[in-house]
Parts: C-alpha cells; sequence; structure tokens
C-alpha cells in the first residue's frame, strides 16, 4: 500500500510534533457534563460552504477561526462541545488502524503487511485501511451512523483481517459523546485486541 501521512499515525507514535494534534482524541467520560445541545436547524448543509460568516469553530472558510482541516470540511458552524442532533445522518470514515507489538512503536498503517477492515460490530458495513491510504487518510468507503449514536447511545468497531467478513482481531470500546469540535482533525477509539492500540477516523455529512 502506498504510504502517506496520517494524523492518527502520528499522535499516537510521536514522531512528527508539529503534526500530533492532527486527530482530536475522543474518550467517554464517566459521568456527561452539562453542555449546550446541538442549535436547531440543518447545520450541516454549512460543513462545505465556501463562505462561513456565522459563529464557527474551524475550517478554511470560518472568518472568526480559519483552520485548514484535516476532514476537509471548510465551515463548522457552532461551538467545539456542541453535540450532534439525535436525527442528523452522518458518514464515519476511516483514517488509521494503528497497531503497536509489544515494545515496539507504532507501525506505520500504510505499510503495514495486514490488510485490516473496519466494520460496525456485528454487520459488514466496513472501510479497509488500504481504502484510506489510497484517499490521503480519509477512506472513500463510508459507515453510516446517526447522531443519537454519537451523542448518547453509542456504537463500537470491530478490526477484521482480509475482508468485511474475515477473522477479527479487535473492538473499538464503546464511541459515544462525540462532539463537534473533532470535525475538523478527526476523532480516535481505543481498541482492544491483537497487536491494535487504537482506530483514528473523520466523522463526515454523508
Amino acid at each position: 500500500m502506498p504510504a502517506t501521512t496520517l494524523g492518527g499515525y502520528l499522535l499516537v507514535s510521536g514522531q512528527d510534533p508539529k503534526l500530533a494534534t492532527a486527530v482530536a482524541t475522543a474518550v467517554a467520560p464517566t459521568s456527561v457534563p452539562n453542555v449546550r445541545p446541538a442549535p436547531s436547524g440543518n447545520w450541516q448543509v454549512q460543513l462545505r460552504a465556501p463562505r462561513c460568516e456565522a459563529s464557527c469553530i474551524g475550517g478554511s472558510a470560518c472568518i472568526s477561526k480559519p483552520v485548514d482541516c484535516t476532514s476537509g470540511l471548510t465551515c463548522i458552524p457552532g461551538h467545539g462541545d456542541d453535540r450532534f442532533g439525535d436525527d442528523e445522518m452522518w458518514s464515519l470514515h476511516l483514517s488509521a488502524v494503528l497497531e503497536s507489538p509489544a515494545g515496539t512503536v507504532v507501525v506505520d498503517p500504510c505499510q503495514t503487511g495486514n490488510n485490516f477492515w473496519v466494520c460496525r460490530s456485528g454487520t459488514t458495513i466496513c472501510a479497509s485501511q488500504a481504502d484510506a491510504c489510497a484517499n490521503a487518510g480519509r477512506s472513500a468507503a463510508a459507515i453510516p451512523v446517526t447522531g443519537a449514536e454519537l451523542a448518547h447511545q453509542g456504537l463500537s468497531l470491530e478490526v477484521r483481517l482480509d475482508s468485511g467478513s474475515g477473522p477479527l482481531v479487535a473492538k473499538t470500546e464503546t464511541i459515544i459523546d462525540l462532539r463537534r469540535g473533532g470535525l475538523c482533525k478527526g476523532f480516535s477509539a481505543k481498541a482492544v485486541g491483537g497487536n491494535v492500540r487504537r482506530l483514528t477516523y473523520f466523522i463526515l455529512p454523508p
């Protein structure tokens, strides 16, 4: 597979401090603090807008905070701790499967000899690491998720070998309580199983 620079790989390996902030780690808290609910209205249509005049938290078109997002989004309205709305539809795009054999550094996900596939648990809806590496660290294949799952219902991902129906090698902890601030640089989930340590991914509008 061709090599490409992936924010998730750099974040965990620490091999390039300048890019180590490329992925925002999403961690499920033991208790959910009081935060603002997601604003009403279809704010998703603004995420790829060429101009972003409303209050925003990132994107190349965000006047108050111009940031080139690794996700490719240009205008992320609202506040970083805004939650996803229950009725929203989203797509999860794989960035990297990060593996670290005992006592070694994190393996470049685009140089690994393993043909990893990441699927919604219990399904064959998947994206492959090869797909992510061929598309600059953001898989073309999309895994459908809902705002309710991202906010409070939760979901998990499985890592399989060679195909979506191949041997199971790892599973993520529950992905839950994600916030809008991660839309720019991406999210991360701890994984358990084999040498796989973590997955990095983007949440994008369908």
